[in-house]
């Protein structure tokens, strides 16, 4: 099995998928690889996506239908990222970074969708967003497997933060199912959290962390 990538090569992982502009992380082409600061791994330049690519015509509506009905975290990207190292795949733990990253952005966004644009959200869209919360779930697992690099103080912490995750996402269908969307934000807003508090524990944030040697503006 790949290594799990070191916080300092993840760091990296970060700043590309942050650059990333709301629309981008619906799209499925990938860009050049970016020059990489020393002592980054050369691996990391894979996965930067294209940021000065023209925004999709389609509506917003149906950009997140097509992002969340197939349940697909990377879409058209997955195929290269789930290859083997030597052909070009992303090592393990990267692949799994990169994974959280895109579930993070995605769930911002359908936060977004709901909290402006509820009234207008038909029975269709809202089953969507329940079978993207199928696969969010599994975030949970990628956690727990990214953390495994981790102190085990921090790992011990991973392990409970990821199990109240998962918990969380399986509650938040009721509302999804419902269409209640007061009750939906207040839960997206609890597993913002959690997704926040993972990558702060990630970066040595957490009271259980080591000394890191990640800027703090990531």
């Amino acid at each position: 099995m790949a290594p799990l990538l070191s916080r300092r090569t993840a760091a990296a992982v970060i700043l590309s998928v942050a650059a990333l502009p709301a629309a981008s992380a619906f799209q499925a082409a990938a860009a050049p690889p970016l020059r990489m600061r020393a002592g980054a791994s050369a691996a990391c330049a894979a996965v930067s996506m294209a940021t000065d690519s023209p925004r999709s015509s389609v509506d917003r509506r149906e950009l997140l239908g097509v992002a969340l009905g197939g349940a697909a975290v990377l879409l058209g990207a997955a195929p290269v990222l789930a290859k083997d190292v030597g052909d070009g795949g992303l090592p393990e733990g990267m692949m799994l970074l990169q994974q959280v990253l895109m579930f993070q952005k995605q769930w911002k966004d359908i936060g977004v969708r709901v909290a402006d644009h509820h009234e207008e959200m038909d029975k269709t869209e809202w089953a969507n967003i329940q079978g993207f919360l199928r696969k969010f779930y599994e975030g949970g697992d990628d956690m727990v497997k990214i953390g495994k690099g981790f102190s085990s103080n921090e790992q011990t912490e991973v392990k409970e933060l990821a199990k109240t995750f998962r918990k969380a996402v399986k509650a938040v269908d009721k509302p999804a199912k419902a269409q209640d969307f007061e009750a939906f934000l207040v839960a997206h807003a609890e597993i913002g959290g959690f997704l926040k508090q993972f990558m702060d524990i990630r970066a040595g944030k957490s009271k259980s962390s080591p000394p890191s040697d990640i800027p703090d503006e990531l």
